[in-house]
């Protein structure tokens, strides 16, 4: 069933609700549990960022995918003169325009994706975060724009908890995914692990990697660092407006129940790529719904999140910590 309000058009939520419908699960089966003003914007965050997404994954050559960036960065500048060519980026354009979204926010986004493009070289953990933050982190800032009417809390910390959860679920990806990656010869993890665990970059150029106890560490490390992520994630939802956190608490608990799959494979992501049946994710989906969260219910401390420095510098590069959430454009670099 589609629910318009005065930001969309039928026809823009339609084709919004597809392309999450058709491309992830996880999130559309978490989204119903947002409410209707909230979901259609987390439909149209969704619609832009995957369609952007494809553009860049679905480039093997590289001028091709140099192209593709600079489309997007086109794309942007329409959307943001309200001037959208297609209807999945006139729906993330009235998402724009009604919650006044910094610019800053989606380009750091697509600063992400140049990454992808120019060839992905992690040195250390600092820059796996950084990539993290730029591609996944920028969408949970997006869906709190759609939120922020509502937002009573200590919007830093709201902000810097909804940033956790996004680092938390690339870095998910990035251990699921390693398999793909890798035969890719695309290596998501830093050059410092591949020298602690000895594993041989060399391997990845001949595109048939194979699981070896290397590989196993790096997973497991991955899913480590992701887990304090979203043990971190959690005491930011309850400050969330109490309507919302339903469905976030759904998308991390879907989220999440990938790396128990990973661990539960013994950390294989090369020969197989671990998947949570539907009926797993439809109990953690009630779960969350059930979850017994009063509106002014709130936690009496917080602890430190395993990133804050670095995610408080992007958010301060961003413009987003002088006076809450304010408009305007910034450079995404650190």
């Amino acid at each position: 069933m589609i629910v318009s309000d005065s930001v969309f058009t039928r026809a823009q939520l339609r084709v919004c609700r597809d392309v999450i419908y058709r491309n992830s699960q996880s999130f559309f089966l978490s989204s119903l549990l947002l409410p209707p003003d909230v979901r259609a914007c987390a439909w149209a965050i969704y619609g832009f960022c995957r369609i952007a997404d494809d553009l860049i994954d679905g480039q093997p050559d590289r001028g091709d995918l140099h192209q593709s960036l600079s489309r997007l960065h086109s794309r942007l500048d329409e959307v943001y003169s309200g001037r959208p060519r297609t209807l999945l980026d006139s729906a993330f354009a009235s998402f724009v325009e009604h919650y006044a979204l910094p610019r800053s926010i989606p380009d750091c986004l697509l600063d992400g994706f140049a990454t992808d493009v120019n060839g992905v070289e992690f040195a250390d953990e600092r820059q796996l975060i950084e990539y993290s933050f730029k591609v996944a982190s920028t969408v949970g800032l997006m869906i709190v724009y759609a939120m922020e009417p509502e937002l009573k809390a200590d919007r830093k910390l709201v902000l810097t908890r909804a940033c956790d959860l996004g680092i938390a679920m690339q870095l998910t990806n990035i251990a699921r995914d390693m398999g793909a990656d890798l035969k890719n010869g695309r290596v998501y993890f830093p050059l410092s692990w591949t020298l602690r665990h000895g594993f041989d970059l060399d391997s990845v150029k001949g595109g048939s990697p194979r699981f070896s106890q290397a590989e196993a560490l790096i997973a497991r490390d991955l899913i480590a660092f992701s887990d304090r992520h979203y043990a971190s994630a959690v005491e930011g939802i309850e400050l969330l407006p109490s309507r919302c956190r339903p469905a976030i608490t759904a998308a991390l608990y879907v989220y999440s129940a990938i790396n128990g799959r990973i661990k539960t494979n013994e950390y294989d992501s090369i020969s197989s790529r671990a998947v949570v049946p539907l009926s797993s994710k439809l109990a953690m989906v009630l779960k969350a719904y059930l979850k017994h969260a009063p509106a002014n219910s709130r936690p009496t401390s917080f602890d430190s999140g395993p990133s804050d420095e670095i995610i408080e510098r992007f958010l301060f590069r961003l413009g987003l910590l002088n006076s809450g959430l304010v408009s305007g454009r910034s450079p995404c670099g650190i």
